[in-house]
């Protein structure tokens, strides 16, 4: 998930909360992470068009139905997208 956050870092998506290791009591060393979501992300980015397997939410902003509807059905795999 590191990685895959630097990534997003990389393509220039904006990082609005998480990105980091959980802290849960008492569970010290677990390999969870917190709930995180990225903004500026644009379709072509990896955040938006590949699964990541952890808790991981993207805004990808739209000026018309029409633009939403394009950007959902640009992916290549069967994620989720809400307005």
């Amino acid at each position: 998930m590191q990685a895959f956050f630097d990534v997003a870092k990389q393509d220039g998506a904006k990082l609005i909360t998480g990105g980091v290791p959980a802290t849960i009591k008492g569970q010290d060393g677990s390999f969870y992470i917190a709930p995180t979501v990225y903004a500026d992300v644009t379709n072509d980015m990896r955040v938006a068009r590949e699964e990541a397997f952890g808790p991981v939410g993207v805004i990808i902003p739209f000026d018309t139905e029409h633009n939403a509807s394009r950007i959902a059905n640009g992916s290549d795999y069967s994620l989720i997208g809400a307005l």
